[in-house]
């Protein structure tokens, strides 16, 4: 019983550096801020690539694999075992938001799942009371919301009904992941919805 005890304790402290990383991709949309698309997106893919290429080596070869496990342990779903890593899957993501949308909605887009998402479990693991579904609260998704309408306001370029919806829409994907990794659709979705309604109302 202790030990179990002691394995939940590391695996909650894991989680919490995990989503305080996740947080710190932020630093990523705050950049393309100053940079060019065309600098942006090269400096995504080369990232991207790498990760990409680290996960091959991590999947193929077991020593290497056994020496990731080492050092990231704490780190990692037990999913990730098998699979690409959340890291290789949010560079995925913030290269094909950089290349699809217009610069304001993937910064926008990249900075609903950064911090929107982070802050979701946060408050949803510290107060959420009124359960939503296994893993999700009321509490959690109405700060991922309410987090979203904020970030949105600090793009002026972007017209209030694009950012709303968009807000809404990175909402919808935290509470409901459809079975696929948040980090790859939550910024797609928003920032297609985003950019539709700005489409719709041009």
């Amino acid at each position: 019983m202790i030990s179990e005890r002691k394995q939940l304790k590391k695996l909650s402290r894991g989680i919490k550096v995990r989503k305080f990383l996740h947080l710190l991709t932020a630093v990523f949309p705050l950049i393309y801020i100053h940079l060019a698309r065309r600098e942006m997106l090269i400096g995504l893919v080369i990232l991207t690539f790498l990760s990409f290429f680290a996960d091959i080596l991590r999947l193929e070869i077991k020593p290497i694999g056994r020496l990731f496990y080492r050092i990231f342990e704490k780190l990692l779903w037990e999913k990730e075992r098998m699979i690409f890593t959340g890291a290789s899957i949010y560079l995925l993501s913030a290269s094909l938001s950089v290349f699809l949308f217009s610069k304001q909605v993937a910064i926008a887009a990249l900075l609903f799942l950064s911090v929107g998402d982070t802050i979701a479990y946060f408050i949803g693991t510290k107060f959420g009371k009124i359960s939503l579904s296994r893993e999700k609260t009321l509490e959690g998704s109405l700060a991922c919301f309410i987090l979203c309408l904020v970030i949105s306001f600090l793009i002026p370029e972007l017209p209030l009904l694009v950012v709303v919806c968009g807000a809404i829409g990175a909402s919808i994907v935290e509470l409901f992941p459809l079975g696929v990794d948040d980090n790859l659709v939550l910024p797609l979705v928003s920032g297609l919805i985003m950019e539709s309604v700005k489409y719709l109302l041009s």
